[in-house]
């Protein structure tokens, strides 16, 4: 276990938050714990090392066995990549190429091979592709799909980007929303926590403050409405009757309010 600064202002200044068990059953608890500037983040946790033993293939998005669920999960999944190609041609026009940061088994990736756009994907924690395969210099779009709040070491994230990104390139982050209307009535079981493989937990004003510190803006904002179902129905403490009620009570509030949103997808460019 390794305890750590906070990533956006490097104090250590921390209040305890919350103590929240592991999603697997390994049944260990952790602590999150609340910076002065607000970021909540995971402090101790589990080093590079360490974490590895947590993305297992009980880990839903590695989980390759054919159950109904994971069957209906990589159905959605399908739907998801039309969704995120819409937005990447919209905001990306012309693109060609894309590198995908912590793309899992690269499922993404295969999606835009099939569009006709080079893509490459590094997962360090499901590497069927090897990292040496990032063979270009620079890519028009970067992106990280529910992957920021799994890295270890930010600054050296943020450094291999700076140096794979063409200079009119975007960066596409797509996060865990602290701020989501249902995590008020899942408590600590909200799924969302994920603890341990889940570092930090950002709102739209922390992931803001830590892209400033590394040269990026937030050029657009998109509520990701499907991460909504999967937050409210993987989250225990409700029964099915109470999670509908949940669900479409946050339907109506994120249609009002984004900032409600289950999750947010950013579209970054450099400052110049």
């Amino acid at each position: 276990m390794e305890s750590i600064h906070c990533i956006i202002c490097n104090s250590n200044k921390t209040s305890a938050y919350k103590k929240i068990k592991d999603t697997s059953d390994r049944n260990e608890s952790f602590t999150l714990v609340k910076c002065e500037c607000n970021l909540v983040f995971l402090n101790p946790r589990p080093d590079k090392e360490e974490i590895s033993r947590y993305y297992n293939e009980s880990y839903l998005p590695h989980n390759e066995k054919k159950t109904l669920f994971i069957k209906f999960y990589n159905f959605i999944q399908k739907i998801t990549f039309f969704w995120k190609w819409r937005v990447l041609k919209k905001n990306s026009r012309n693109f060609t190429d894309v590198l995908d940061i912590g793309g899992g088994a690269g499922t993404f990736c295969d999606y835009l091979e099939n569009k006709n756009i080079k893509s490459v994907n590094y997962d360090p924690y499901f590497n069927k592709r090897d990292v040496a395969a990032v063979s270009l210099d620079n890519y028009d779009a970067i992106t990280l799909w529910h992957s920021l709040e799994h890295v270890h070491n930010i600054k050296e994230l943020f450094s291999y980007i700076d140096s794979k990104l063409k200079k009119d390139g975007l960066l596409y982050i797509a996060i865990p929303n602290h701020d989501a209307y249902e995590r008020s009535y899942f408590g600590n079981s909200w799924i969302a926590y994920d603890v341990p493989r889940h570092l930090y937990h950002f709102n739209q004003e922390t992931i803001a403050k830590l892209l400033n510190i590394y040269g990026f803006t937030i050029i657009k904002t998109y509520s990701m409405i499907q991460d909504t179902f999967f937050n409210v129905f993987l989250s225990k403490d409700l029964n099915l009757l109470k999670k509908i009620y949940v669900l479409l009570k946050s339907i109506i509030v994120i249609s009002f309010n984004k900032k409600k949103s289950s999750s947010l997808l950013y579209v970054c460019k450099r400052e110049y």
